[in-house]
């Protein structure tokens, strides 16, 4: 059963600093897309992966980019990015400049979460 849509986390990155910017809310999970943004003057490089830890690139991180080249004012779009509960959509950048959007839709029951994504 889907529950809840919409905008499901944005940042303004920090260089060099893996930032958590959405997990599900409900049992199942949450599929999503993804939208980055280079604000800059100049090329970035960044990463994308479903992790298990929060704010962090463990070894069990599901990478869907890597060390990605940002073109200056350009945009990387993903879809159908499918995260299970206890996960999280984790980026990063090398450089500050860069804003991450994820938008979506929730499925199954809804879940108490045990605090939300804190700030990297």
């Amino acid at each position: 059963m889907a529950s809840g849509n919409g905008i499901l986390g944005s940042r303004a990155l920090v260089a060099d600093t893996p930032q958590s910017i959405a997990q599900p809310l409900n049992s199942d999970g949450v599929v999503a897309n993804l939208n980055l943004v280079n604000r800059n003057q100049y090329e970035v490089r960044v990463s994308v992966a479903v992790t298990d830890t929060v704010n962090t690139f463990d070894d069990d991180a599901y990478y869907i980019e890597y060390n990605t080249t940002l073109y200056p004012g350009s945009a990387l779009e993903r879809s159908g990015i499918t995260v299970g509960a206890g996960q999280y959509i984790t980026v990063s950048a090398n450089s500050d400049g860069v804003t991450a959007v994820a938008w979506g839709i929730h499925y199954g029951d809804p879940q108490t979460l045990p605090s939300a994504i804190p700030t990297a």
